[in-house]
């Protein structure tokens, strides 16, 4: 696919609609039952366990976009597993840990979640919180008073992102205000991973932040 194809794929549209109910997006794996996919992800887990590119590099397209500025390509993905300002094997860490989905055209996602609608959200303000049963407290402490517990929902940043922060202040889909661990909450626009079906089986076309 053509990068401005891709890059449709994996946009979407800053809009500033608030997130208006409180629905729950546990991972799940609707890839188990197409056989190649299953190959493929097994391959892929196995790579990223033991940190092994050369097993990694036959899973990957040789026009893989990497960035919407231009990165792509095998040597560039190889440069970034290692690179701390990337650190692209913990990001495939992440992402195989959230399910997976199968998209219109027989693509694979992870996370599972990406492949969701949505509806009207704001993609750089809105945050999954990763997690069952996690707390939403009064204030930024871990002992502060629990004004809700939230499962795999969305939330909304009030204040903006803050990577130094241990608690972000966010707002749910009941439009309670309240405090979560910064390491509970994960972007809509976080890494994500779009897989091809071809000849040899998927092949990873994509893996992206941003938008």
């Amino acid at each position: 696919m053509k990068s401005l194809c891709l890059s449709a794929v994996f946009s979407m549209a800053a809009l500033s609609t608030p997130i208006s109910a409180q629905q729950s997006y546990p991972p799940r794996d609707d890839c188990r039952g197409d056989v190649a996919a299953q190959a493929f992800r097994h391959t892929l887990t196995t790579a990223v366990a033991n940190r092994n590119a050369a097993m990694l590099r036959p899973l990957v397209a040789p026009e893989v976009e990497l960035d919407f500025g231009g990165g792509s390509g095998w040597e560039t993905f190889a440069a970034r597993l290692d690179d701390p300002g990337y650190a692209l094997w913990e990001e495939l860490d992440r992402v195989l840990l959230l399910g997976c989905a199968v998209m219109k055209g027989g693509e694979l996602t992870l996370p599972w979640h990406w492949a969701q609608d949505f509806g009207d959200i704001d993609y750089f303000e809105a945050m999954l919180v990763t997690g069952s049963d996690v707390p939403l407290r009064a204030a930024a402490a871990p002992e502060a008073l629990v004004r809700a517990r939230i499962d795999w929902g969305l939330v909304t940043l009030v204040e903006g992102w803050d990577p130094e922060a241990e608690y972000l202040e966010v707002r749910d889909g009941r439009q309670r205000t309240g405090f979560i661990r910064s390491d509970r909450l994960r972007s809509m626009v976080d890494y994500r991973l779009l897989a091809r079906p071809g000849p040899e089986g998927y092949r990873i076309v994509a893996f992206i932040a941003g938008d």
